[in-house]
């Protein structure tokens, strides 16, 4: 899966990715270092792509299978799809993340 990218650290929040994505194998070919997964039991969205976008799926409500050691999965059960666009959020989740102080 696109061998020549490489990111350091990825934010996601109401994720459309299937659950089984395949994390391990783009952690191992130094393709990601970390991700944060902000996910909703609330968010819809999710839930429903799957029927409209090929290989897409629920990780933003129930996470992911792989990735374990690297992937921070946070539940957030008040908010829906977008409810953590706010700019408190970012400065007391999303920069220390991406900073490496937090994960």
């Amino acid at each position: 899966m696109y061998p020549d990218l490489k990111l350091n650290r990825i934010i996601l929040f109401g994720s459309i990715l299937s659950p089984d994505y395949p994390w391990d194998r783009i952690h191992s070919n130094g393709q990601v270092e970390a991700v944060l997964n902000e996910r909703s039991p609330s968010d819809v969205w999710p839930r429903i792509t799957k029927y409209c976008i090929p290989d897409s799926g629920p990780s933003g409500v129930s996470g992911f299978t792989q990735g374990k050691a690297f992937i921070t999965d946070k539940e957030f059960q008040w908010t829906g799809h977008s409810g953590l666009q706010y700019e408190l959020h970012c400065r007391r989740s999303w920069v220390p993340f991406l900073l490496g102080h937090s994960g």
